[in-house]
């Protein structure tokens, strides 16, 4: 465990609401433990210094095999390169080896696929589509993958067996607006659609973080507002049966969502949101245990953006962290034990998932009914052979 995880403390409902409603320039984030929240986050900071303009600033997060970090800079158009996955890093003292600056279109998210024992990278640039770059930053195909105003971008869970296996998904801001499937098996494939239109559930839809659940069967993407500064999650269907189909609506918000995270182990049923007025939420999914619950669990940060699951450093219990975008910042949120997030963004320590503990069979229930029947019989003989006097 780091020393320098902050515990959460609890705070009541009106607390948290009235929080919910502050201003949105605040200080350094803090972590909550809501009135009946059953998960405990401790928080602390990976990397901090990042330039900003307009609350703009690191946006999306990979991971290279030698445990360096990949990070996008969405004001100077640069590619940061830190030496580790440690806390407590400062932007302004690590190279820049990717500059994008003479380039269009702004560098938003950032994802990688895994291809033998290495990764791919590819990045969004609104107005220039995707590209990929290689683990120094530099661009492999100036061209890249037609995306109009793309943004947020993840793959597809590669531990799946699919069609889409190696596949990305990208969201566009575009008009109408768009989530789009991209092929990177070679460059200028053209991307299958799948979603498009200017609603959903005749709501205003405007794409941005996305997320897959780590089945592969849904797609969940954060629709950042309706032009009233709230948000939602939509969750679209990925098989063959609902392909492209709503199968979840979050409702509304009172605040913009950009990145989003799936929650796995402990944390299985829930989705976790890192909002623009510096909030995080965990939300509860159809078939968990609180499928209608939204709680804030952590808020006062500056500005929330994307999302980056990190396997490399870990939680007390050893497993993966999760990367908060910032202002000027991106936190780190460690969930409690047994619990993770979703998402195939890193490298040299990949999550091992606990095997499932096997259903007895009807014999071995059987027997290990009348075993304990047997112990039963034992201690009954022997407590009432003590009823009677010793001579």
């Amino acid at each position: 465990m780091r020393f320098m995880g902050r515990p959460i403390f609890g705070m009541t409902a009106v607390a948290v609401a009235s929080a919910l409603w502050a201003a949105n320039a605040r200080a350094a984030m803090t972590v909550v433990n809501p009135n009946g929240g059953p998960h405990t986050f401790t928080l602390t900071t990976f990397a901090s210094g990042f330039p900003n303009n307009a609350s703009i600033g690191p946006f999306g997060v990979a991971f290279r095999t030698d445990g360096k970090v990949l990070v996008t800079d969405g004001v100077g158009e640069l590619v940061y390169l830190f030496p580790s996955h440690a806390d407590n890093q400062v932007a302004t003292s690590v190279p820049t080896p990717g500059n994008f600056s003479a380039a269009s279109g702004i560098l938003r998210g950032m994802a990688q696929i895994p291809v033998n024992s290495s990764w791919r990278y590819f990045l969004t640039r609104e107005g220039a589509g995707v590209v990929e770059i290689d683990e120094n930053a530099q661009l492999l195909t100036p061209t890249g993958w037609a995306v109009p105003a793309a943004t947020g971008i993840t793959p597809f869970p590669p531990a799946v067996v699919s069609p889409h296996n190696g596949h990305l998904f990208v969201s566009s801001r575009s008009s109408p607006a768009a989530v789009y499937e991209v092929d990177p098996s070679s460059t200028g494939t053209i991307p299958v659609t799948l979603f498009q239109g200017s609603t959903v559930d005749g709501v205003p839809f405007a794409p941005d973080g996305i997320s897959c659940s780590p089945d592969g069967t849904i797609l969940y993407v954060a629709s950042q507002t309706n032009g009233t500064g709230t948000g939602r999650i939509i969750g679209m269907g990925l098989t063959s049966t609902n392909w492209g189909t709503v199968v979840y609506d979050s409702g509304d918000f009172g605040d913009g969502i950009d990145g989003l995270a799936v929650g796995v182990g402990t944390l299985t049923g829930y989705i976790y949101a890192n909002f623009n007025g510096g909030d995080v939420w965990e939300v509860g999914l159809p078939g968990g245990t609180e499928p209608t619950v939204k709680r804030v669990i952590a808020m006062g940060g500056s500005r929330g953006d994307f999302i980056a699951t990190d396997t490399d450093v870990n939680c007390s219990a050893g497993f993966p962290s999760l990367l908060l975008t910032q202002t000027d910042s991106i936190l780190r949120l460690d969930p409690p034990g047994g619990g993770w997030f979703a998402g195939p963004t890193s490298s040299t320590k990949p999550v091992i998932v606990p095997p499932p503990v096997p259903a007895m069979s009807r014999w071995e229930a059987g027997l290990l009914a009348g075993a304990l029947g047997i112990l039963a019989l034992i201690a009954g003989k022997r407590r009432w052979a003590e009823g009677f006097p010793r001579v």
